[in-house]
């Protein structure tokens, strides 16, 4: 695994998992402003480094098995548990 601090080769990457749900208090606060400012404060921190929102994808293919090649395949991952959403926490025990 590569150094987080060495990141000049761009070949380190950093998957986002959240909830992606139609629940109200859920929809309220995971918006599509709110992940990509959280995609900035790490992007500024990392500039060289690339950063996925799983949920993200212009495929058509089954979501579940991308999200368990990207928990596989990424760097690093930052999950938002502060709903104890179930998928994200199966993901989080996935990674």
């Amino acid at each position: 695994m590569q150094n987080i601090q060495d990141t000049s080769s761009n070949d380190f990457k950093i998957g986002l998992v959240g909830p992606i749900s139609s629940a109200e208090d859920i929809k309220e606060c995971y918006t599509i402003e709110y992940w990509q400012s959280v995609r900035k404060i790490i992007q500024d921190s990392y500039p060289s480094v690339s950063i996925h929102l799983f949920s993200d994808s212009n495929s058509s293919g089954i979501i579940l098995d991308r999200i368990i090649k990207n928990l596989a395949e990424y760097d690093l991952i930052i999950c938002d548990t502060s709903f104890k959403n179930l998928n994200v926490l199966f993901e989080l025990g996935l990674r």
